[in-house]
């Protein structure tokens, strides 16, 4: 007979049950200073060879702002060297692109209002020194993301718009330090910044008009130990590019070698370029036919040069240009001083000062590879090639690696043997990534493969 006393007991007892529960997971929530919420262990186990990044990418709106800051989630995975699930943890954030930098002995995760450092042993909150009032997250993420190993310093790029300063267009060039944050004001719309190794500076670029450039610098402050912004300067005409090439050469990811600016463009095939290279194909301007150039500009002259750096036309897309679509460094990037381009006729494209241009055949088929954006599409039946939108990630030393989510819920990182020009197995998770994901609706952003 069930009595009052037993209904009263067994109402205490679900009581204490459920707050035991709530006790155990409120001990996995790390509340950081501004209010972001950290779900799980943040700290790198000791065995990690390969962090994954998931995130959800929710484009915000007046009407629907409260609903996706609700949403956002952004989720990092650990892997051993042998393919084994480590750990994992969850940001009630969104973050695209290139938002992971290696430190010496850490690393760091950026989002577009604050940073976080991650060790072995702890997950510490960097807030930054702007005082500008920063969007909660940008579409894209940071633009750029590279390692100052001299400095231990990790650096992002990131364009916020008209947002932050009201009237004007602001760039942040951010440094995360392993204790410390700051960040660079920009106050124009920049895509991109190159560093210069040889003087310590960064340099950055504004199209003034439509053919004129105008440079300037962001400089290392001994008495601050910090980079400051030096206002741009020289009016550099790049009326040889747009008188040849038209209106939609330049633009993109530059690298610098002390005095001197080395730019890969994609050019659409017109007159001037058909008298030039003796074609007498016939390629429609709907149809998107391109070469490769090589735009250098002299900084200290003003001298600008452009030569040829292929001279069979390939097909781009009509819709996504001439280069191929991707995260991280896809489509173009400058690595250990050089430039490399990826584009749609399947080819890695490499220049360097030093070593001179190189093309290589990234042909390849990932039979069972899904789209990033949509992972939990099991019944896809796979084959998306390189470029689909998978991020890809070149090492300092030259080696690149490409990673894809295949329709088993494994991921795969393949690496490119340039000697037999194709991408072969380096890793593999050894289940299914998939039941680790906190949403549906989170997709494969980026990877890191831990020195």
């Amino acid at each position: 007979m069930i009595t009052f006393r037993k209904i009263l007991l067994l109402f205490f007892a679900l009581v204490f049950i459920m707050s035991c529960t709530s006790c155990s997971d409120n001990k996995n929530i790390t509340t950081l200073d501004n209010g972001v919420n950290i779900t799980g262990t943040g700290v790198m186990p000791e065995d990690s060879k390969v962090i994954l990044h998931f995130s959800t990418r929710q484009h915000p709106s007046a009407t629907s702002a409260i609903i996706r800051k609700a949403r956002a989630t952004s989720q990092f995975l650990y892997y051993s060297e042998t393919g084994d699930m480590l750990n994992h943890f969850s940001i009630n954030r969104e973050v695209l692109c290139n938002s992971i930098s290696q430190l010496n002995n850490s690393f760091s995760i950026c989002y577009a209002d604050f940073s976080l450092n991650i060790t072995k042993s702890s997950c510490s909150f960097l807030d930054d020194s702007t005082g500008l009032d920063l969007p909660t997250m940008t579409i894209f993420g940071p633009q750029q993301t590279d390692y100052l190993p001299d400095k231990n310093l990790s650096y992002y790029l990131i364009n916020f718009g008209t947002g932050p300063i009201p009237g004007q267009y602001t760039t942040i060039l951010r440094f995360n330090g392993e204790n410390s944050s700051y960040d660079v004001v920009i106050p124009y719309s920049i895509c991109c910044v190159s560093y210069d190794e040889e003087n310590d500076r960064f340099i950055y670029r504004l199209r003034k008009e439509i053919d004129h450039y105008a440079f300037g610098f962001i400089t290392f402050n001994e008495s601050s130990g910090k980079y400051v912004i030096n206002e741009p300067c020289g009016d550099i005409s790049r009326a040889e590019m747009t008188d040849r090439y038209g209106d939609k050469s330049g633009g993109g990811i530059f690298m610098i070698k002390g005095d001197m600016t080395y730019e890969i463009i994609p050019c659409q095939i017109n007159n001037q370029i058909q008298k030039d290279l003796n074609i007498t194909t016939i390629y429609p301007e709907d149809e998107n036919w391109g070469v490769l150039v090589l735009q250098t500009i002299n900084l200290i002259t003003g001298d600008l040069t452009v030569e040829y750096l292929t001279t069979q036309p390939f097909q781009g897309d009509v819709s996504y240009g001439f280069t191929l679509y991707g995260s991280q460094q896809m489509p173009c990037s400058f690595i250990n001083g050089e430039l490399y381009i990826f584009t749609r006729d399947n080819k890695m494209n490499i220049y360097s000062p030093e070593k001179g241009f190189r093309q290589y055949d990234i042909s390849f088929d990932f039979t069972g590879a899904t789209n990033p954006r949509t992972p939990f599409d099991t019944e896809s039946t796979g084959g998306l090639p390189l470029g689909n939108g998978s991020p890809l990630r070149i090492e300092n030393d030259g080696s690149v690696y490409s990673a894809h989510i295949y329709n088993d819920g494994r991921i795969r990182i393949h690496k490119y043997n340039f000697d037999k020009q194709t991408f072969e197995i380096y890793w593999e998770s050894n289940t299914s990534v998939l039941p680790y994901l906190d949403k549906e609706s989170l997709q494969f952003i980026s990877f890191e493969i831990v020195d």
